[in-house]
């Protein structure tokens, strides 16, 4: 008995072991397979290939030109006509190589390609094609569907290259919206969902909209505008003449000429009293009487006299970068425009600031220009960093350029270089830099600029991480600290933020 018993105790601990050593193979294996690997010329052959951190090529160079990996792919050019295609991490192509792509694009999952006819198709990721070469524009939306445009006829189809909605005059105006599929047939106005099966048909009209995920707007042959549910039943009863999107919980309308503003169930929230009204945010809004502006809140309060003429609004780009919003108030402050000059007033109406030729809003700093003499004599522009209370943090600028994380490039002077600044205009380091290369690479700490007649590596603090002579054509980030340089001679080189070769 205790001889089956040390048996059992023998397989079980062999399982053990044996789930361990898997897990540990397939922790190496992925290890393995998210090494980065990065395109570099090789001098020799004049071809590209990957090489790893340490400069060891993965892939052997055999492309004309190539890319840096996307997740787990990278565009390449396998010819001297600069033909396309896509690789994975271990050089293998994804796409036919008998094809001559001359564009690649990829898109969320898709794999976009055009021929020489200019004629496009879809492959998935693994490099099956979903859709034939035949096909005039692609477009893909953000639920996975793929919008086609042949001769002039659109169609919709999944992710499986099986039709959703099949091919219709461009003139019915096939759409996808929010989560519903909208076309016309016949001065009818169809809603279908994701899957193109009909959810709503209504008659007589010129056109639809989705607005929100249970509403819809409908114009009718008579231009007037009402609001159904999805289910098509009817909310207003043909009173308004426009009605708009829904922006902060509310929805624009236009009644005899005048703006105002109702909620989803079609009740009315601010009256139709304005000559114009644009969309809420954060809960305000800019309106206009008499050819003047102020703002209001969702209870149709003045928090800012309509007397101004005009206000300056910010514009801030939405975080999944598909739209943009527009800012009215920002830091408890409006800038209003009067009489040619522009200053900053407080929600109370008070003003709270001098007067500029302008006000722009850029991510935290508020900039307010004013005309200056310059060295030479001519009339140019300046700049002035202040604070919502109108403390100048630096002044009499020329902005060289906006780079990324809220810094700036700015001089004091004529000239082709500055300093960079934060946006309280702080000075981060006593070099000159001038303008920012397209070396900058979204998702990096830092960017690349130049300085002098060579370049520089600025980190996203505004300090000087490495700096290239004038022999250096153009640097571009790999990654944090690794840097591929192209010399004027033709050589190239991968250096680390010690300046080191990792291909030596």
């Amino acid at each position: 008995m205790k001889r089956y018993i040390k048996i059992i105790l023998l397989i079980i601990m062999s399982v053990f072991v044996f789930l361990g050593c898997s897990k540990d193979n397939k922790d190496k294996a992925d290890k393995d397979n998210n090494v980065k690997l990065y395109p570099v010329l090789e001098e020799k052959s004049g071809l590209y290939g990957y090489v790893d951190i340490n400069g060891d090529y993965k892939i052997e160079p055999k492309f004309y030109d190539a890319e840096t990996f996307s997740g787990d792919y990278a565009k390449v050019y396998i010819n001297k006509d600069r033909s396309e295609n896509i690789i994975n991490s271990k050089g293998n192509y994804i796409l036919p190589e008998d094809k001559e792509f001359i564009n690649i694009t990829m898109e969320d999952d898709f794999i976009i390609t055009s021929t020489k006819e200019f004629k496009y198709s879809i492959y998935n990721e693994n490099g099956e094609k979903i859709l034939e070469d035949e096909y005039d524009s692609f477009f893909v939306d953000e639920n996975g569907l793929i919008v086609v445009l042949k001769d002039t006829e659109k169609a919709i189809f999944n992710d499986k290259g099986k039709v959703v909605v099949p091919f219709k005059s461009n003139e019915s105006r096939l759409h996808i919206q929010n989560k519903y599929i909208i076309w016309n047939e016949d001065n009818t106005s169809i809603v279908a969902n994701l899957k193109g099966k009909e959810i709503l048909r209504i008659d007589d009209n010129k056109g639809i909209r989705v607005i929100t995920d249970n509403t819809i707007v409908n114009e009718d042959s008579n231009g007037k505008y009402n609001l159904y549910t999805i289910k098509g039943e009817k909310i207003t009863e043909d009173e308004y003449d426009y009605i708009g999107f829904e922006s902060d919980g509310l929805i624009g309308v236009v009644k005899d000429g005048k703006s105002g503003f109702i909620n989803e169930k079609g009740e009315e929230e601010i009256p139709c009293i304005y000559e114009s009204a644009l969309p809420f945010s954060d809960g305000y809004t800019v309106v206009s009487n008499g050819g003047k502006y102020g703002i209001i809140d969702k209870d149709n309060n003045a928090v800012i006299d309509i007397k101004y003429d005009g206000i300056i609004d910010k514009t801030e780009t939405l975080d999944n970068e598909k739209g943009s919003i527009y800012k009215y108030v920002i830091d408890e402050r409006v800038a209003v425009i009067e009489n040619d000059r522009t200053y900053l007033v407080n929600l109370e109406g008070k003003r709270a600031t001098s007067s500029y030729d302008n006000i722009q809003f850029y991510n935290d700093y508020i900039i307010g220009t004013v005309t200056r003499i310059t060295e030479s004599g001519f009339a140019g522009v300046g700049n002035m960093i202040i604070d919502k209370d109108d403390n100048i943090l630096s002044k009499n600028l020329a902005v060289m350029g906006i780079v990324p994380y809220d810094l700036m490039i700015v001089n004091e002077k004529e000239g082709n270089e500055g300093y960079i600044i934060n946006s309280k205009g702080e000075i981060l380091n006593n070099n000159l830099y001038g303008v920012v290369s397209f070396g900058y690479s979204e998702g990096y700490d830092s960017f690349v600029t130049t300085k002098g007649d060579g370049w520089a590596v600025i980190s996203k603090d505004g300090h000087e991480i490495i700096s290239f002579d004038d022999k250096v054509e153009s640097v571009k980030i790999y990654d944090e600290g690794l840097y591929y340089l192209n010399y004027k001679d033709g050589k190239v080189d991968l250096v680390n933020r010690e300046g080191k070769s990792i291909l030596d």
